[in-house]
């Protein structure tokens, strides 16, 4: 999961993964052969006004195989503060991409333009 966590991390901000909305508000996906990544934001069950990211494997029948949280990590490879920062970096640029914050940015920008 920690590799999978980077990878993620890394080639969402490059660009190289397809984002799309959901019908959930807030829930993000990328397709993969033969399985689904869907990340999320949820309120923090130990405290209300904290958010905790979190990432969901599905399998090709969307039956979840397999879920984490940044809440979960506190290992030598991948610290709870560092796993929280990743996956919420990696939400914000994949609602980004799924919501086409930077095309709408550029069409604004070139309406706006002197």
């Amino acid at each position: 999961m920690v590799k999978l966590i980077a990878r993620l991390h890394k080639q969402t901000l490059e660009g190289k993964i397809a984002w799309q909305k959901t019908l959930d508000d807030g829930i993000f996906q990328a397709g993969f052969p033969n399985y689904t990544i869907k990340l999320f934001a949820r309120t923090s069950p130990l405290d209300s006004s904290a958010l905790d990211y979190v990432i969901r494997i599905l399998d090709a029948e969307g039956e979840t195989i397999e879920e984490v949280a940044d809440t979960d990590f506190d290992t030598a490879e991948l610290r709870r503060n560092e796993a929280y920062d990743l996956m919420k970096e990696t939400y914000t640029a994949a609602r980004r991409i799924a919501m086409g914050v930077d095309k709408a940015l550029d069409n604004i920008l070139s309406e706006l333009a002197d």
